[in-house]
């Protein structure tokens, strides 16, 4: 999310650099971490839970790796494809009401704030869905 979420903000035009609510400490991409915000919990967070709920992800799946517990290489490869399905899948915008990919939502939201910032719009919504 965080990359797909950065390379938004390029093509955007928003310094990735430059965010409201994390840190500025150097090096740190708040802006990215501002806006990830928005959709872990509609992207991530579900799919997550989707994975293990729905058992494409197992406990096979994981691995040791001193006192951490990753996914082994199999269970990234079976999360990264339901990811990239994630972002491909459809919904409605709650603010624009059109039909569109999260990957789309992500770049909406970036040019929502980047109206904000021109003054072209005088307040911005969040992406909040049902």
């Amino acid at each position: 999310l965080h990359n797909q979420v950065y390379s938004v903000a390029n093509i955007v035009g928003l310094d990735p650099y430059w965010g409201f609510f994390h840190s500025d400490k150097y090096g740190s991409p708040a802006l990215i971490f501002d806006m990830i915000e928005e959709f872990r919990s509609v992207i991530i967070d579900r799919l997550v839970f989707k994975c293990i709920k729905s058992g494409y992800i197992k406990p096979e799946h994981f691995s040791n790796d001193g006192d951490l517990v990753k996914l082994n290489e199999k269970g990234f490869k079976i999360y990264l494809n339901h990811y990239d399905n994630c972002l491909n899948s459809t919904i409605k915008h709650p603010r624009e009401n059109i039909n569109c990919t999260y990957f789309r939502c992500i770049e909406l939201q970036l040019r929502l704030l980047a109206n904000l910032l021109l003054d072209k719009i005088v307040c911005y919504t969040p992406f909040l869905i049902k």
